[in-house]
């Protein structure tokens, strides 16, 4: 049978259509593995074992578990190096990250030129916003950069103390910078004098948080001195130095071992600015050596001019020869002029003028003696109390007019003097003036031996002991716990320290509340102080006791963050137990929200029998003001130590502190419940509250003051 021509074509088609499609199957296998294999090349050399190529067609499939992002990126990246990235198919896993590592928490805060930055990272628990707050209030909120991150990690120990730390150092510190990791605090700042940089220094070494190793930094520019002066005094043969300056340290060291070297003990020697050139050290030691030989002299360096003066008594050959020594030995630039000495007077004269001033360190100045002539007694008086700034006067005298026209002149200069020291006693006589007393200041021997060289010019001698010493640290004032709770009732007026709606976290009133609070606590150490939480009666009786022990727990924690010693202080939620007000209204439950500050006995004390209505041998039968007196709304007014009714302190508004005295009793079981139950009391009638809110402490025999 003969095969028709459109057969033998179709079969020619068909058979070219299938040999296209089978090379174009191979050509697309062929590039799948070489893409597959060129691109599993690619990862190896790389060292990505673990990735695992697939192709279909033009895409490219990436897959595997990828250690951590980092390795995941990469893999990427080597694939797009090779292939269209429209192409690739990211079926990567990253492996899931073992042992999480908790961030580590800092902050750097900044303080300069009137504005604070704060920089780091920090734990999301309630810091934040008490932190940026009190911040704020430094140099004020439009003066505050805040760079800070929070993470939702727990805080480290005493974090909260930290942080209390670092607001009050920026506080004090107008020049400061801070930095707070865990367990180390460093403090960078400067001091307006090395001894407030010392002062400085011990004061944050004793507020430093538990737990924390503190770094301080603590600078002061160095003073500028003009005329730089030296003065060193030979007195019975003994050398000393009345003032003493140099440029820097090591100058500081080699004036100090020249004096060691003569004989002298414990000297000292400012530091400060104003040299008047390099060869300043080498000519005091040099004077050092020539006044060794002498018995009774002074020898004052003002800038380049040198006066050497001899005493009474003090032999004038050996004078002479320590004055040509020194004029050979100074350096050229320095000028010396000599005083001889004077002849040995018997003291008897008896027109011989006196003058003494003295400076208690309480602030009183006395004046006494030979003051000056009647027209000046007014001026010199006028000057004393403008030179003491005010301080309590006392003048016994009146004018003369026999004195020296000059007298008055010597008076003033001495006032002028004793105005440099913290207290002291001056005494001008006829022949010699002298001034002791102490400065808290190193620089002030050398502006006063500035101020006498010059308005003296060596015609009068005079004597110096300014003794150099640490500023005391303030010393507490203490007070009562009822004068403790009176000063918090102040703090509070009419305000209400509030809490965001079903939160233990303060708003900002509640913050700003807080700080003038902290401010009245820190003249009561040891307070024995109860900080009681209380609710309203809507929701679960558990959930309203757990809410106010949060709250009341949350105010000793902010406390402590202002730097107020909380170890006496203990944190009570009583919930909805103990309600001042109806809590079937609005405004009612908003009074019976509130915050109760009381004072506790943790020890009773016992009763003099003659003060107490139960004797001393019955304690259980002490009023005490038994808690049950908490929610007594017009409590009775206490009596202080002098037996004076002192107002009642009242309670304040909302979530507000109600301030009480009550016994810390074992057993709180106790304590009633009832807001009308009052403890037993020498005086049974309630006193009218001042304002709403805060009940005074009870009275009771034996008061814990």
């Amino acid at each position: 049978m003969r095969v028709s021509f459109a057969v033998i074509k179709y079969v020619l088609l068909l058979v070219g259509l299938l040999s296209a499609t089978g090379g174009a199957a191979i050509s697309v296998w062929m590039l799948e593995r070489a893409t597959q294999s060129g691109l599993t090349a690619q990862m190896q050399s790389k060292g990505l074992t673990w990735v695992k190529v697939d192709t279909d067609g033009l895409q490219v499939f990436i897959y595997g578990t990828a250690p951590d992002e980092t390795a995941r990126f990469a893999a990427l990246s080597a694939a797009g190096a090779m292939v269209d990235s429209a192409r690739i198919m990211d079926s990567i896993t990253v492996k899931d990250a073992e042992g999480v590592q908790k961030p580590k928490f800092s902050i750097q805060a900044l303080r300069s030129r009137g504005a604070i930055s704060l920089v780091g990272l920090i734990p999301a628990q309630n810091t934040a916003g008490s932190l940026l707050y009190r911040a704020g209030r430094i140099e004020g909120p439009d003066r505050l950069t805040d760079l800070l991150e929070v993470a939702d990690y727990p805080a480290p120990p005493n974090w909260d103390e930290a942080m209390g730390f670092v607001i009050s150092a920026l506080e004090d510190l107008p020049q400061s910078k801070i930095d707070l990791r865990e367990g180390r605090i460093t403090v960078t700042a400067t001091a307006p004098n090395a001894n407030a940089a010392g002062q400085i220094r011990r004061q944050l070494r004793s507020a430093a948080p538990q737990g924390y190793t503190l770094s301080l930094n603590i600078r002061a520019p160095r003073a500028i001195i003009s005329p730089y002066t030296a003065r060193i005094t030979a007195k019975d043969g003994a050398l000393r130095f009345d003032a003493c300056t140099a440029l820097n340290d090591a100058e500081q060291s080699a004036l100090l071992n020249a004096a060691i070297q003569v004989g002298m003990t414990n000297p000292s020697c400012a530091i400060g600015l104003g040299r008047p050139d390099a060869d300043w050290s080498r000519a005091v030691i040099t004077a050092l050596d020539a006044m060794t030989g002498l018995q009774n002299a002074s020898l004052t360096f003002s800038d380049r001019s040198v006066l050497i003066v001899g005493g009474a008594g003090q032999d004038p050959d050996a004078f002479t020869t320590a004055t040509a020594k020194l004029q050979n030995s100074l350096p050229a630039a320095y000028t010396l002029d000599a005083i001889a000495p004077r002849a040995v007077t018997d003291g008897t004269d008896p027109n011989a003028r006196s003058f003494i001033a003295t400076r208690s360190p309480e602030g009183l100045v006395q004046l006494r003696g030979d003051i000056g002539q009647t027209r000046e007694f007014t001026l010199i008086e006028t000057f004393a109390r403008a030179r003491f700034g005010g301080a309590d006067l006392r003048i016994s005298g009146a004018g003369d007019d026999t004195l020296p026209r000059d007298w008055g002149m010597k008076v003033l200069l001495a006032l002028d003097a004793l105005g440099y020291l913290e207290n002291g006693l001056i005494e001008l006589t006829d022949s010699a003036l002298s001034l002791r007393g102490r400065t808290y200041d190193g620089a002030v021997r050398s502006q006063i031996v500035a101020l006498l060289d010059d308005r003296l010019g060596g015609h009068l001698p005079y004597d110096l002991n300014i003794n150099v010493v640490d500023r005391p640290t303030p010393e507490e004032t203490r007070l009562t716990p009822s004068e403790c709770l009176r000063a918090i009732n102040g703090a509070l007026g009419d305000r209400k320290i509030g809490f965001e709606p079903g939160s233990a976290r303060l708003n900002i009133d509640g913050r700003a509340i807080l700080d003038d609070i902290a401010d009245a606590l820190r003249d009561c150490p040891d307070l024995p102080l109860e900080i009681g939480g209380h609710t309203d009666s809507q929701g679960r009786e558990v959930m309203n006791e757990q809410l106010s022990k949060a709250r009341a727990e949350t105010i000793i924690s902010e406390l402590r963050a202002r730097r107020i010693l909380t170890q006496s202080f203990r944190a009570v939620g009583y919930g909805e137990s103990r309600p001042i007000a109806d809590n079937d209204t609005e405004e009612g439950r908003e009074e019976n929200r509130r915050i109760e500050f009381t004072i506790y006995q943790a020890q009773p004390v016992e009763t003099p029998a003659d003060d107490s209505p139960t004797a001393p041998d019955q304690p259980e039968a002490a009023p005490t003001d038994e808690p049950a007196a908490d929610a007594v709304p017009n409590p009775q007014p206490t009596e202080d130590p002098a037996g004076e009714p002192t107002p009642a302190p009242t309670e304040s508004k909302a979530d507000a502190p109600a301030l009480e005295q009550t016994d810390a009793t074992p057993e709180p079981a106790a304590q009633t419940d009832q807001p009308d139950a009052q403890a037993p009391a020498p005086t049974p009638q309630p006193a009218p509250s001042a304002r709403p809110g805060i009940p005074a402490p009870q009275p009771r025999p034996a008061t814990t003051q």
